[in-house]
């Protein structure tokens, strides 16, 4: 069986991307802006403060020793975007690739030349792991520390902008299987592939049926003996084109941008209208997916392990390039068990049923564990901040002084943000910059003072539209404001 089979072109893995540039000599002890974290949520946040407050200093400080993020760090076989590229690349760099649903190589190239391009490398300070960050209000300032290759080094920011993803970069969510230890063969969590991987000729077993499992499963098709998909129950899966046909067509025609908006248009209108559809007549979308299933998988298989017992879009859907998933099950290299594990065995994993799966391999696609901002501790004044009592608002503001999170690329998978940065403070003027957090619904915010306004287009396929908020002192409120929460200088009025 062929590449162009079922999965094609799977070879853009993290290793064809230009390496990875960085800053010369120390951080600075003061920036006006520190960003945490070299991944697409860090890039982009940079290129903004560029574009839109150039005098403004600033840093960023990446824990790993390369750039990326979840594209640098994830290689297992097939790695790419779960999002069409029109939607997850920088509107200011439109995506030019052949591949809408691009490769994880492609996407890091990518994000590396972006970097490179505009500068945004110089600022790049590797084997920086913010460890702790402090807002003094009689400073007006954060004290951030920083493990440097074992050393403590401290650097003072006026804005903190927290881009290191929402999960565990150290340690992913891999259960302890009843009986692991008996089993003679290997077990690889997809977090961290084995850089001299061999599974050609091998039979494999993927414990998993989420985003992870329906990319690696296809890939892994093309050169094991055969690969089974375990899960507990199924998951909505919905082919997507690999390609946007048109839009390759046209690009020897039109501009970037323009082909840009249009793919991002015509993503927006699909999505949305799956999801709407899906809270307003569930039972039509889920017809809409399985009609797209049928005819690709023999239908006692579709029925059987294609079938969820929730709605479309109760949980995330599953994208699968140009039907790669299918056509490997209809080829029957790739075969799927829904059933759950009694225990490991040393020839493979046991059922409940006690049925055995032989394997040579068993790959614990089982997720993530979520470790907010980094692992960093935060604190006001001293006193730490516990995260459970603060909240967000719409996905990136969090209830402490001058400081924002933004979740970017969510294991590769998700849209991510951009990030618009307006209304700076006058030079010179006063820097005491209140932070304002919003719950829901409308009041008028008014705080006196200069101050960061950050303007968040929302990417997320079922949050539509531009968003507004307040992070600092600006005479402009956010969209939907019902409570103002501000710390140190500015005035306040709720209504």
């Amino acid at each position: 069986m062929t590449s162009t089979d079922f999965a094609p072109e799977y070879h853009h893995g993290p290793e064809i991307a230009r390496p990875a540039k960085g800053a010369s000599g120390p951080m600075p002890e003061q920036v006006d802006v520190l960003i945490i974290g070299a991944g697409i949520s860090g890039v982009g946040m940079a290129y903004r403060l560029q574009e839109r407050l150039p005098k403004l200093t600033y840093a960023i400080a990446e824990a790993r020793a390369v750039s990326g993020g979840t594209w640098d760090l994830f290689r297992y076989p097939g790695v790419r975007s779960d999002s069409d590229m029109f939607t997850l690349s920088y509107p200011f760099k439109p995506w030019e690739g052949k591949d809408a649903i691009a490769e994880g190589g492609d996407i890091l190239d990518y994000l590396r030349e972006t970097a490179d391009e505009n500068g945004i490398s110089d600022h790049i300070y590797y084997q920086h792991k913010v460890v702790d960050a402090n807002w003094s209000t009689p400073d007006q300032a954060w004290t951030v520390t920083l493990d440097v290759k074992g050393k403590k080094h401290t650097v003072k920011a006026n804005y903190v902008h927290l881009a290191a993803g929402y999960y565990d970069y150290d340690k992913g969510n891999d259960p302890e299987f009843v009986g692991r230890a008996d089993f003679k063969g290997q077990i690889w969590h997809p977090q961290f592939w084995p850089e001299d991987a061999e599974y050609a000729g091998k039979k494999v077993v993927v414990i998993g049926s989420g985003a992870t499992a329906a990319t690696v499963v296809p890939a892994m098709a093309e050169e094991a003996e055969h690969v089974t998909m375990l899960q507990r129950t199924p998951s909505w899966m919905i082919p997507v084109p690999r390609r946007d046909k048109l839009i390759n067509r046209l690009r020897p025609y039109a501009p970037s941008i323009v082909l840009h908006r249009y793919g991002r248009a015509k993503s927006i209108v699909q999505n949305t209208f799956i999801y709407q559809l899906s809270r307003i007549r569930p039972e039509a979308a889920n017809n809409i997916v399985a009609g797209l299933q049928k005819g690709r998988i023999p239908e006692d298989v579709r029925k059987e392990h294609f079938t969820p017992s929730y709605n479309v879009w109760d949980q995330r859907l599953c994208a699968v390039p140009s039907g790669d998933f299918f056509r490997a099950v209809k080829s029957g290299k790739v075969s799927v068990v829904t059933n759950t594990i009694d225990r490991f065995v040393p020839e493979g994993i046991k059922l409940s049923d006690g049925e055995v799966l032989e394997a040579d391999i068993i790959i614990t696609a089982t997720g993530l564990i979520l470790k907010p901002l980094g692992g960093a501790t935060m604190s006001v004044d001293g006193k730490p901040v516990d995260l459970a009592t603060a909240f967000a608002y719409r996905g990136l503001m969090i209830g402490v002084d001058l400081g924002a999170h933004e979740l970017g690329d969510e294991a590769g998978e998700d849209p991510g943000g951009d990030v618009l940065v307006d209304h700076p403070p006058a030079p010179g003027g006063d820097r005491r910059r209140p932070l304002g957090v919003a719950e829901v619904e409308g009041a008028e915010v008014e705080i006196d003072g200069g101050g960061l306004l950050v303007e968040v287009e929302d990417r997320h396929q079922t949050n539509l539209g531009r968003r507004r908020g307040l992070l600092a002192g600006s005479k402009r409120g956010g969209a939907g404001v019902k409570r103002l929460v501000a710390r140190g200088a500015g005035r306040q009025r709720e209504r």
